[in-house]
């Protein structure tokens, strides 16, 4: 135990050091996302970032772009995929890597110098530590998992798609459930564990749909008590052309009215960001420059 002495102390030269050096951007490891890295610092251990999202909006396309920009920082990935198969998920980076749609990859409808790119692709992916676990678990086997995998190699990220998959077999209802796996997820983050950022996945409820606009809130996360009270910050995709194709629009190769929206960020601004969407690709991109809409500061 330290007093809090001691640690005013440690960080008071923490924050020295950094002053001499003219600050930092990065308080931890870029996800990829410039303005998100702005507002957050990036993925810093002991934070549990939530990405909550309706279905097909792209919670897991973001979570998987942030999760390669990791792995290309040379730091460790665990990516639990509990919806989709691994080999799926593996593809859906060989579109992003190559800009060519994952369905003509997986089908093999590409042409010689496509399939190159593939390959170049695919040998890049097998020199990152980017590992993908498709098992079905509870949070406290998952929990067990990734720390056995770190005791063996540096882990610097967790990514769990998503919540509502994770099995939980105390009996107890929904929202003791969800509160459970929360807390698990969470703890898994902190010090005395993996020391590491974790994304976890959460679906939101059908609030969004019945507004004008769409626009998802904090509020809108399925059992949003013990998620959003355990998360450090939460990510809500937003894609408003997703609801004009459900009512008959064309395809667009780029969505460039899509946005990021940082509902909360405790160390720092909220707000929405600019963002722009390739479907065939689901891929996630920040266009510059980023007009942004700031909402507030210090959103715990």
């Amino acid at each position: 135990m330290r007093t809090i002495g001691q640690l005013a102390g440690s960080l008071f030269e923490t924050i020295s050091e950094r002053q001499a050096i003219g600050g930092v951007d990065l308080l931890g490891v870029s996800t990829g996302l410039d303005r998100i890295d702005e507002w957050t610092g990036g993925l810093q251990p002991d934070q549990l970032w939530i990405v909550g999202a309706r279905t097909a909006v792209g919670k897991t396309a973001l979570s998987l772009s942030i999760g390669l920009s990791v792995a290309r920082q040379d730091r460790g990935v665990i990516f639990y995929s509990l919806e989709m198969s691994a080999e799926l998920l593996v593809n859906r980076l060989l579109a992003r890597m190559t800009d060519i749609p994952a369905g003509r990859i997986y089908r093999g409808k590409i042409s010689a110098e496509e399939l190159s790119r593939v390959k170049t692709a695919a040998l890049e992916l097998s020199g990152l530590k980017l590992a993908v676990v498709d098992t079905t678990m509870t949070s406290t086997d998952l929990s067990e998992h990734a720390k056995r995998v770190a005791d063996q190699s540096d882990v610097g990220l967790v990514i769990v798609d998503y919540a509502g998959i994770l099995r939980d077999d105390s009996g107890f209802g929904e929202t003791e459930r969800m509160s459970r796996i929360s807390n698990n997820i969470r703890a898994l983050a902190r010090p005395d564990q993996l020391n590491c950022a974790v994304i976890l996945l959460a679906q939101l409820n059908r609030a969004s749909e019945h507004r004008e606009d769409h626009t998802p809130q904090l509020s809108d996360l399925k059992s949003s008590g013990s998620l959003e009270q355990d998360a450090h910050v939460v990510l809500l995709p937003y894609r408003p052309y997703l609801y004009e194709l459900m009512h008959g629009a064309e395809p667009k190769e780029v969505e460039d009215d899509a946005m990021i929206i940082v509902a909360k960020n405790r160390e720092g601004i909220t707000g929405a960001t600019r963002a722009q969407f390739y479907p065939r690709l689901m891929e996630w991109r920040q266009p510059a420059p980023i007009p942004v809409v700031p909402r507030s500061v210090g959103g715990r």
